[in-house]
């Protein structure tokens, strides 16, 4: 028996509203795609070179919505019915302001297909027909892993009816073996309840600006979920001028220096920081809980100097350059740029950038402290990096996955057990800051307890073994807390679960008849 409905939203459109109480890890729904993007990876050599072509001439934002013109072309009539009958499209964009990115991404990739099909021999389809199924791509797709290809996407008919919420939503969704999409509840959801899902992705840690930015970017509306809407947006936090860490005469907070990864230690608590809290018109007002400080933008603005050891590229000579605040926003653009560039590549522990990421940390924390966002996204990045490099090279001998981590990510580690501490207190770090501020919220996709716990098996199976005891119990509480989440999100039966319940046993039996098995978080 159902236990929601579909109904229509005075504000948020078509949404899924809870008929009946729902418990905290229930599958909602489990549904096959009404269409898939083509991958480029089943594309004969020729269309590929064709595609990647008009990736070049169109701009990179438009892979997806290429592929996703080559799968509505080769669908059946019934199924490209289907997309445009029950998918959002045009008619869900603003259309008062400039004209959105998304849009005009959508537009380029169906002049430039209708344009060519006659060329390429391939089906024909009306432009403004065109036009609507993009525009259903880009407003609703789900990525979906085919062929390893990441960057595949496909439309869902009950996925894409789950309102979007950032860090307090309901529902998750996961994909299964199948090929099915599965949503699940996060959380015990009340009766009329209306079920939310996150569609942010990696940007979920962003502040509320660059997160309200990324979907009116992709996806063409304003955000106006609970964690936007709340004044404070604790995504900023910063250390309060009066009670927290002070600046040097330079703006810059000391670097303590903890932490061999280069990060130093991430905070997760809010106790000691101010947080900007909106005052209307785009104004904004910098307020500390602890000590009741309340400063002005232009108050909070100090003038960051520029070191000869500053990472970072300078700031454009101009009004307001190279303040605090204009170095955020430039911080926080160039962090999801790096995530791209990251995301993008074939090998992303290989890319220049990343040899650069304990240096880049370091400069960061000592400009926006050890709370902000985009710190805790560049750890979580390199986090990513280390345990998806050492997973490459499980085979490999030691000595060579120490030289790689050394070389392309500048981790300092001479050790399978030194590597395996820096991930620990990565990972512990972004566990604790996550739980500060978005406790319900899934966790980050670069975030993968099962790769660490595997690293810390082949560490148990080292003789690094009894010199990381203390940082093998830290790798068993957060499989522990991992495991939770992995079955309220992902079912108790996944691919992830059964990995992470695997590598559990291992390093339970290293830790047997030690009575160490009950450390908890928290200590």
């Amino acid at each position: 028996m159902a236990v929601f409905r579909e109904e229509r939203h005075a504000s948020l459109g078509r949404v899924l509203r809870a008929t009946a109480p729902i418990s905290r890890g229930a599958v909602l729904a489990r549904e096959k795609p009404v269409l898939s993007m083509t991958p480029l990876r089943a594309l004969a050599l020729d269309e590929r070179r064709t595609l990647l072509r008009a990736v070049s001439e169109l701009g990179a934002s438009t892979l997806d919505l290429l592929c996703a013109a080559h799968a509505y072309a080769h669908a059946p009539k019934s199924v490209r019915a289907t997309v445009l009958a029950t998918f959002c499209g045009m008619e869900a964009v603003p259309t008062e302001g400039a004209k959105l990115e998304a849009v005009s991404d959508v537009e380029h990739v169906a002049r430039w297909w209708t344009e060519r099909a006659e060329a390429r021999g391939g089906p024909r389809v009306d432009a403004a027909e065109l036009t609507q199924a993009l525009m259903a791509f880009q407003l609703n797709a789900h990525h979906t892993p085919q062929l390893g290809d990441r960057r595949c996407g496909a439309l869902y008919a009950l996925g894409s009816r789950f309102t979007h919420a950032c860090a307090s939503a309901n529902c998750a969704f996961a994909h299964d073996g199948d090929g099915a999409l599965v949503h699940r509840a996060v959380r015990a959801i009340e009766n009329g309840e209306v079920l939310t899902a996150n569609y942010l992705g990696p940007w979920e840690y962003g502040s509320a600006r660059v997160r309200r930015a990324a979907l009116m970017r992709s996806k063409c509306f304003e955000c106006r979920c609970a964690t936007c809407l709340v004044a404070a947006d604790a995504m900023r936090a910063m250390p309060c001028p009066a009670c927290g860490a002070r600046r040097g005469a330079d703006g810059l907070l000391a670097d303590d220096g903890a932490g061999t990864e280069g990060a130093g230690a991430l905070d997760g608590a809010l106790d000691g920081a101010v947080l900007p809290v909106a005052l209307g018109g785009g104004c904004e007002e910098w307020r500390c809980a602890r000590c009741g400080l309340a400063l002005s933008a232009d108050a909070m603005d100090v003038r960051i100097a520029e070191g000869d050891a500053w990472p970072l590229t300078p700031c454009a000579r101009g009004h307001g350059a190279g303040t605090l605040l204009e170095w955020e926003r430039r911080v926080e653009a160039a962090a999801h740029n790096l995530l791209m560039i990251v995301y993008a590549s074939r090998d992303g522990d290989a890319h220049a950038a990343l040899a650069r990421l304990p240096a880049i940390v370091r400069a960061v924390r000592a400009l926006l402290g050890a709370r902000h966002w985009v710190v805790a996204f560049l750890v979580a990045i390199q986090l990513e990096a280390t345990v998806g490099l050492a997973s490459r090279m499980a085979d490999a001998p030691e000595a060579e996955l120490l030289a790689a981590a050394r070389g392309r990510l500048g981790l300092p580690v001479s050790s399978l057990g030194e590597l395996l501490a820096a991930c620990a207190r990565m990972a512990l770090q972004l566990h604790r800051w996550h739980r500060a501020r978005a406790p319900l919220a899934a966790a980050p996709f670069f975030e993968d307890v099962c790769e660490l716990a595997e690293l810390a098996c082949r560490v148990v199976a080292s003789t690094a073994a009894a010199a990381a005891r203390d940082t093998i119990l830290t790798v068993v509480a957060l499989v522990r807390v991992d495991l939770v989440r992995v079955c309220v999100q992902l079912g108790d039966g996944g691919d992830e679960a059964v990995r992470l319940r695997r590598s559990q046993r291992v390093l339970l039996r290293a830790l047997a008849g030690r009575n160490e098995t009950h450390w908890v978080l928290s200590r």
